[in-house]
């Protein structure tokens, strides 16, 4: 009886097209460790939607920068996520303007509506990106303060995520969020 209903069961299945006996049959789906899964595709811009890229690959967790230049270039502090240059595209760009910091680094804003937008270390191969100009659901977490010793004198910043006096990178890429 029991060689029976095998027969009669693989019968059945022979009716049925392949795929979907496969998808009947599969074992349960592992989850894929970090490295291997796909990264997403985020998008952001800024206020006037003048200026707007695309990240194709991980993105560093948030750090709050309290450097002195930050604080004067966005009035307060900076929220910073970063992407690797090679999973970073800009998908229009004609308002873009970069203000040099000097001979290593620029900043980068729209020219239309004055959003803060990048912060480009040129020889680095990563570019850091204005955490509020990402296009929502983010999927970003927050990681560290940095430059917290430059910290204006009007706030103190939260306590829950790590200080760091100078500078702290953030996450190695390995940790990023796909």
């Amino acid at each position: 009886m029991h060689a029976l209903n095998l027969v009669a069961a693989a019968t059945i299945l022979s009716a049925l097209p392949l795929a979907l006996a496969v998808r009947h049959w599969r074992a349960p789906r592992m989850a894929a460790p970090r490295a291997a899964r796909q990264a997403r595709l985020r998008a952001g811009g800024c206020l006037c939607e003048a200026v707007r890229y695309e990240v194709r690959g991980p993105m560093r967790a948030v750090v709050y920068c309290h450097c002195s230049q930050c604080r004067r270039h966005t009035g307060h502090v900076m929220a910073a996520t970063a992407a690797r240059k090679a999973h970073f595209v800009l998908t229009r760009h004609a308002d873009l303007r970069w203000f040099a910091l000097s001979a290593h680094a620029r900043r980068g804003f729209c020219g239309a509506c004055g959003s803060t937008l990048f912060w480009d270390e040129l020889s680095s191969a990563v570019i850091n990106i204005a955490a509020g100009s990402v296009d929502p659901p983010t999927g970003l977490r927050e990681h560290s303060h940095i430059f917290v010793g430059s910290k204006a004198d009007y706030y103190r910043p939260e306590r829950a995520l790590p200080q760091a006096v100078g500078d702290d990178a953030g996450p190695p890429e390995e940790e990023w969020d796909p």
